[in-house]
């Protein structure tokens, strides 16, 4: 009888071991400083154990930086092959990470699209978001394929697109058109700085 108590005692002390030993932490630890100069609204994605923040938005720059959390180091990486924005969107397909939309300082919006390859450290243009130009639509990917919606040119829009990059020059299906009477959620790219939120009014344009 002894025995099996302690026998008991044993397992249920090996279990808690275990349990402290893989307990994930719910907690937040600071890594290194952004790299470049301090920003806010710009875009950003992931390539395999890589973090990637382009630079916005005053003043417009095509800074583009890596971040290797395994050494905790930003490397500064090739320029943004469009212009310097802000309010664009970011997404990864397989190795290839893509920015596009956006609103640049001049107050013009944009459309082009750009897919960014880290084995070469170059950007390729691509073809442009199928839609109107914009800033403030937000991004997303599900496996090999990319999506952009919503976002605001002086008016709100909720039409959705996705992105098939499988041939030379991309391609954009449309997915849903309707009109943009309907106010739609704004999301900023995630950072790693102290974010602070505030508000612009600005006039309406487009541009590439």
């Amino acid at each position: 009888m002894k025995k099996s108590i302690l026998v008991i005692i044993a397992m249920l002390f090996s279990i808690l071991v275990v349990n402290i030993l893989h307990a994930v932490a719910d907690t937040w630890t600071r890594k290194a400083d952004f790299g470049g100069t301090p920003l806010a609204l710009a875009p950003s994605f992931s390539i395999g154990s890589k973090g990637y923040i382009g630079k916005g938005p005053y003043p417009d720059s095509q800074e583009f930086w890596e971040y290797d959390p395994a050494a905790n180091t930003w490397t500064q990486k090739a320029d943004f092959g469009g212009t310097g924005r802000s309010y664009a969107v970011g997404f990864t397909i397989g190795n290839k990470g893509y920015i596009g939309t956006g609103l640049s300082g001049d107050l013009m919006y944009h459309k082009d699209f750009w897919e960014y390859d880290p084995a070469a450290n170059t950007w390729a243009q691509k073809a442009d978001f199928g839609g109107t130009a914009r800033g403030y639509a937000v991004g997303f990917s599900i496996g090999s394929k990319g999506y952009i919606g919503t976002g605001y040119d002086g008016s709100f829009y909720k039409d959705f697109w996705e992105y098939t990059g499988n041939t030379a020059e991309g391609d954009l299906d449309h997915d849903s058109d309707v009109d943009g009477s309907d106010i739609a959620m704004l999301i900023a790219n995630p950072g790693l700085l102290d974010i602070t939120i505030f508000a612009e009014s600005f006039g309406r344009t487009s541009g590439q």
